[in-house]
């Protein structure tokens, strides 16, 4: 019977007792192909790795440096001009009323709530 080789990666696998003298080489050979197959599988993981963690970072940056609700609009140059842009400037300076009777005054855009 002659040396075969495996499937995936064609390793030559001696024949036994009869690769007396070329086994080692045979052996050597596809330990070879082994260690270039793992190096490059582990090369390619690190190099994905690189690229989420620089993305996870990115994206961390961005939401550090965005407004943060904690900060009530203090963090923007012009809060008034950011309540106008979100289409909230009238009820931001709006009055607010929570009453157990009905109104009695008021102006356009006030809210009111009767409990």
């Amino acid at each position: 019977m002659a040396d075969t080789i495996t499937t995936n990666y064609h390793l030559t696998k001696p024949e036994v007792g009869a690769s007396s003298s070329t086994w080692g080489t045979k052996l050597n050979g596809d330990l070879d192909t082994i260690d270039g197959t793992i190096k490059t599988v582990s090369d390619a993981a690190a190099a994905a790795q690189s690229t989420a963690t620089s993305a996870s970072s990115a994206a961390s940056a961005a939401v550090t440096s965005s407004c943060q609700k904690s900060a009530n609009l203090s963090d923007l140059a012009n809060a008034t001009t950011a309540r106008s842009n979100l289409g909230l400037a009238r009820v931001a300076n709006a009055t607010m009323t929570v009453s157990t009777s009905a109104p009695g005054s008021g102006a356009a855009g006030d809210i009111w709530v009767q409990v």
